[in-house]
């Protein structure tokens, strides 16, 4: 019965006390996966404005066509075709970066889940405190009960 009871305590202390670290663990997992997805994301974009810049710089026909195409010049016989705006956003060679373009997304979790109750339990902070003095009572009662006494 006391390695029963003291199990019993020790097993629901673990639980308390591991389970909210793994669970912020794993939460800052997936946003250390998401900033190096962004950064990834980011040194393409740098990447590709340097090869724009460096295409600019040595090739006559990357200006011309950046001056047809952000300065509007049309060269002498040209015939221009207006491009609804909604078509030109969908051919635009390069994503335009935005401040609240990241997005979140928590992988899957290492402890499987079987359902929240597990969460509700031993990660709530209001339950959290209950529980961890019930499991350091019950252990103290086992030390009282069955600890102290000598074996026969």
């Amino acid at each position: 019965m006391y390695w029963l009871l003291l199990t019993l305590a020790i097993s629901t202390l673990a639980a308390c006390v591991l389970l909210p670290e793994w669970r912020d663990l794993e939460t800052l997992a997936a946003v250390e996966q998401a900033e190096s997805d962004r950064a990834d994301h980011m040194d393409q974009l740098v990447a590709r404005e340097r090869r724009n810049l460096s295409a600019l710089t040595s090739d006559p026909a990357a200006m011309v066509r950046l001056a047809q195409r952000d300065l509007t010049m049309v060269r002498s016989g040209e015939i221009v075709v207006p491009v609804s705006l909604a078509a030109q956003d969908a051919t635009t060679p390069y994503p335009r970066a935005t401040a609240d373009a990241t997005t979140l997304t928590i992988a899957p979790p290492a402890i499987p889940r079987i359902s929240h109750q597990w969460d509700r339990v031993f990660c709530h902070n209001r339950i959290r405190p209950a529980i961890i003095t019930l499991s350091i009572a019950l252990a103290a009662a086992a030390f009282a009960l069955f600890g102290f006494s000598k074996p026969s």
